[in-house]
C-alpha cells in the first residue's frame, strides 16, 4: 500500500444510480492517487465527468464498483463523523444559508470538533476568525449570506473548509466566480496550503494557466481518453496535455505554457528577437491576426520581424525597403497593409 496517498482509487467506476433503471456510468475503469502534501488539479472539458468523480471522493456519492481508499481504508466505512475530520469538502451545489450571517456559516466548519451541542470556545472563534481572513471575508462576517455576490460566497464556503482543519481538502471549481485578483489570490492561498502546512488539495478548474503556474501534478478526465494523471511538466512536455485538450487549430506552445489557435493557412514571419518576453508578444500578434511565428533564419526569403527593442523594430518584407516601427502596433498595421496589397 502506497502510505503517501491519502485517496487512492483502484479500477473505479463512477456515476449516478437510477432506482430500477439501474446506473448512469460516467466513467469506469478509474486508477489514481492523490498524493499526501501536494496541490493537484483536476482538469477535463465540460461534461468529462469532473464533478461526479469530486462527489465520489467527498462521499456524496457511491463508487459503483472498484475501490475507493481513504488513508489506506475503505471510504465506505467512514461515518460522517470521521469523514468530515479528515475531508473538506467545497462543491459547486447551491448553498442555502441566506439566514446565516458570513461568521455563522463559516463557524459550521468547526462542528466536527464541537460536541453535542456545538459551543464554540475561544480557539474555535480564533480559527474562524484566521479562515476569514485568509480568503479575504473578515470585513463581512456579520452579513447575511444572502447578501453577498456569487464570488464572495464562494469565498465563504472555502473558509469554512479551512476552519474545519482537515488534510486533506476537495474543491469543484473554487475560482469560478471570482474576479481574476481572487483567482489569483485563491489558488496562491490553496498553495500555501500546501507547502506552510502539509495538506492536500484536489480541486477542479479551468484555469489551466494557474495549474500549470502551481499544481504538482494533474488529473487530466475526458469522455475520450479515460484518465491519465502525473506531475504538471511531465504531462506538459510528453504531449498529454495537448493530446487531451488540443483541437483542430488549437494546440499547446510548450514555449508560452499557453494554448494559441493557429491558422495553417496564414503568412510565415520570421521573428528575430533575443528578448523572451518580446518573442512571446510578437508570436501573440502575429497569431491574432492570422500569421505564422517562425524562428528559422535560414528558412527561406519571407518576411522578417527584428526586434531590437519594443520601440525600435525593423520589418523586412520581400519587394519592399525595410521598415523601421517605434511600437508593435506600427509594424502590425504595416503587415496588414503589405498582405492587403498582395491579395489586391
Amino acid at each position: 500500500m502506497d502510505e503517501t496517498a491519502v485517496i487512492r482509487g483502484e479500477e473505479l467506476a463512477i456515476g449516478y444510480r437510477l432506482g430500477r433503471r439501474g446506473t448512469a456510468v460516467v466513467h469506469d475503469g478509474l486508477s489514481f492517487t492523490l498524493p499526501r502534501g501536494e496541490l493537484t488539479c483536476l482538469l477535463g472539458p465540460n461534461g468529462a465527468g469532473k464533478s461526479t468523480l469530486l462527489k465520489t471522493l467527498s462521499g456524496g456519492e457511491q463508487p459503483l464498483s472498484g475501490n475507493l481508499l481513504l488513508n489506506g481504508r475503505p471510504s465506505e466505512t467512514y461515518s460522517v463523523s470521521e469523514r468530515s475530520r479528515v475531508l473538506g469538502v467545497v462543491l459547486t451545489d447551491k448553498t442555502y444559508a441566506g439566514g446565516l450571517r458570513v461568521r455563522e456559516l463559516v463557524a459550521l466548519g468547526r462542528h466536527p470538533y464541537t460536541g453535542f451541542f456545538g459551543r464554540l470556545d475561544r480557539d474555535d472563534y480564533r480559527i474562524v476568525g484566521d479562515a476569514m481572513e485568509a480568503v479575504g471575508v473578515r470585513e463581512k462576517a456579520e452579513d447575511y449570506v444572502a447578501e453577498l455576490s456569487d464570488g464572495e460566497r464562494q469565498k465563504v464556503m472555502i473558509a469554512k473548509a479551512l476552519a474545519q482543519q482537515c488534510p486533506v481538502i476537495l474543491l469543484d471549481e473554487p475560482t469560478a466566480f471570482l474576479d481574476v485578483v481572487s483567482r489569483i489570490e485563491m489558488m496562491n492561498l490553496l498553495h500555501r496550503l500546501v507547502r506552510d502546512e502539509g495538506k492536500s488539495v484536489l480541486l477542479s478548474t479551468h484555469d489551466i494557466d494557474q495549474a500549470l503556474l502551481l499544481a504538482d501534478r494533474l488529473w487530466l478526465l475526458s469522455k475520450e481518453y479515460g484518465m491519465c494523471c502525473g506531475t504538471t511538466e511531465d504531462l506538459v512536455l510528453d504531449g498529454t496535455l495537448n493530446r487531451f485538450f488540443g483541437r483542430r487549430n488549437v494546440t499547446f506552445d510548450v514555449a508560452s505554457g499557453m494554448f494559441r489557435f493557429t491558422s495553417p493557412e496564414g503568412r510565415q514571419i520570421k521573428i528575430d528577437a533575443e528578448d523572451r518576453s518580446s518573442v512571446h508578444w510578437a508570436e501573440n500578434a502575429l497569431l491574432r491576426n492570422g500569421f505564422q511565428p517562425v524562428y528559422d533564419r535560414e528558412q527561406g526569403d519571407g518576411p522578417i520581424l527584428r526586434i531590437l527593442g519594443t520601440k525600435e523594430i525593423e520589418l523586412e518584407w520581400p519587394g519592399k525597403e525595410m521598415v523601421r516601427c517605434s511600437s508593435f502596433g506600427d509594424w502590425i498595421r504595416k503587415i496588414k497593409e503589405y498582405e492587403t496589397d498582395e491579395k489586391s
